[in-house]
């Protein structure tokens, strides 16, 4: 399958997106890494599969984070939106990891299009550690093959999920269980959001990439077009408009 990667941003990408790249590619996915993301404004884009957004665009400092000044101030601009928005309306498929749901700040279409993720004021997790995650859900597909595992990571608390999601894995944290991931369906596309991925360590877990193998195959064009695996009980929801 054609994937286009999308990395950057005040995050550990420049650890993760490499490990990320490497592992899909090795399963023979094709995968183009982009920074500046130019793909998401031109016509091209609708040959890709799917999106995988590791990213967070629109932070404007560096924080404690290794990355380019040319990654700051990297907010899409409105060809970009609107290709994003676009592609993944038609049914393209889309996945996004960890804190890229909080992306183009200003822009309420990229939270209805992710499903949900972490709010800025709102969301909070315990510190880094080691943690066993449930399946919420063992039917759904991204799960096939997949038991209980434990991974290293943060515990996103306290997340916004859209109505209608369907919530596949959790961990416990404070007497609660915390989803940590989901799938949802907008305009014609299947859409998977996993919350894992904030460093090196996470993305190398062997559980982490299954599930993001599993979750490209399932969410990818083709997949959605021809039924592959098992189908969302959520009807499609109309996509929203800027």
């Amino acid at each position: 399958m054609r994937l286009l990667l999308i990395t950057g941003g005040r995050h550990k990408f420049y650890e993760t997106t490499p490990i990320i790249s490497r592992f899909l590619r090795a399963a023979g996915h094709r995968v183009k890494v982009t920074r500046a993301a130019p793909e998401l404004a031109r016509p091209a884009l609708a040959r890709y599969d799917a999106i995988v957004l590791n990213t967070c665009r629109g932070a404007k400092d560096k924080g404690p984070y290794k990355m380019p000044s040319s990654e700051l101030n990297n907010d899409f601009d409105e060809r970009q939106k609107q290709g994003l928005h676009d592609f993944v309306a038609a049914g393209g498929g889309l996945l996004s990891l960890h804190v890229a749901p909080t992306s183009c700040p200003g822009w309420p279409e990229m939270m209805k299009m992710t499903g949900g993720g972490w709010v800025w004021g709102k969301s909070w997790h315990p510190p880094y550690c080691r943690f066993a995650v449930t399946l919420t859900d063992p039917t759904h597909p991204v799960v096939r093959g997949i038991d209980r595992f434990e991974i290293d990571d943060e515990i996103y608390c306290d997340l916004e999920i859209a109505d209608g999601a369907r919530i596949f894995l959790s961990a416990s944290h404070a007497g609660r269980d915390r989803p940590l991931a989901w799938s949802h369906r907008y305009g014609a596309a299947r859409v998977v959001n996993l919350s894992f991925g904030h460093d090196a360590r996470s993305v190398s877990n062997p559980v982490f990439q299954q599930l993001m193998l599993n979750a490209v195959a399932w969410i990818a064009r083709g997949s959605a077009r021809d039924g592959s695996w098992s189908n969302l009980a959520d009807s499609p929801r109309e996509p929203g408009r800027r």
